[in-house]
């Protein structure tokens, strides 16, 4: 009897160190990434999982129309932006 209940804690802490460590984290980045999306607009620099960075030409419901070149748009879907890309600042 004792031997199950060590077991059970033991599972326990398991599950509660992969929701603390893996699932808590992951949630976080996907509710930041949602954000980021529903924020673009035309005009915003951003960067795709490819490597590829492009301008905001226009939003579709789930894709996005990026400009990478002069004569060059790119359809892309919305998870495969992963970021905006800032322009850089000057140091002052």
């Amino acid at each position: 009897m004792n031997s199950w209940i060590s077991i059970a804690i033991y599972v326990l802490f398991i599950v509660g160190m992969y929701y603390v460590l893996i699932h808590l984290p992951r949630k976080t980045q996907d509710k930041r990434h949602r954000e980021m999306i529903q924020n673009l607009k035309p005009g915003d620099k951003v960067l795709t999982v490819g490597g590829m960075y492009g301008e905001v030409v226009r939003l579709e419901e789930n894709t996005v129309i990026l400009k990478l070149a002069e004569q060059v748009e790119v359809e892309f879907v919305l998870r495969a932006i992963t970021g905006k890309v800032e322009p850089p600042q000057e140091n002052q």
